[in-house]
């Protein structure tokens, strides 16, 4: 009887402890930064560059026990002018607050697309056709 209660606890114990880790993989593997961005079109088909534009962004960070990707975390923007919106699936975190920077790529072999600089808040990213973004955000 004492070793059926043993075993028992035991795989209640186990259960709990897998219950426990697959809620933290699930919920809590990314921070995200939140970003709202004003600036202008620095490049694009002619009458586009220069108009102004607002940017939301979403930059999520992978934490490190995320061992198993070969990137930092991601990026998501839309544009409210103009409506467009990008995925960016590789992006490198580089450096610490408050001087931490971030590059983002479609793959990890590809070229640079777009980057943000913390420390002076500062986005550009490359949509459609050539068109890139350049702003501020809060």
């Amino acid at each position: 009887m004492r070793v059926l209660r043993a075993i028992g606890v035991t795989l209640l114990v186990f259960v709990g402890l897998l219950v426990g880790a697959f809620y933290i993989l699930a919920n809590h593997s990314v921070t995200r930064i939140a970003l709202t961005c004003t600036g202008t079109w620095a490049a694009g088909e002619p009458g586009v560059q220069g108009r102004a534009e607002w940017v939301n962004a979403v930059i999520e960070v992978y934490r490190p026990w995320i061992v198993w990707g070969d990137s930092d975390g991601n990026l998501r923007a839309e544009s409210r002018e103009m409506p467009m919106a990008v995925y960016f699936h590789h992006m490198r975190r580089i450096g610490d607050e408050p001087m931490i920077t971030y590059q983002f790529r479609q793959d990890s072999d590809g070229p640079m697309i777009g980057g943000y600089r913390g420390s002076f808040r500062e986005l550009t990213l490359q949509f459609v056709g050539g068109t890139v973004f350049d702003g501020v955000c809060t």
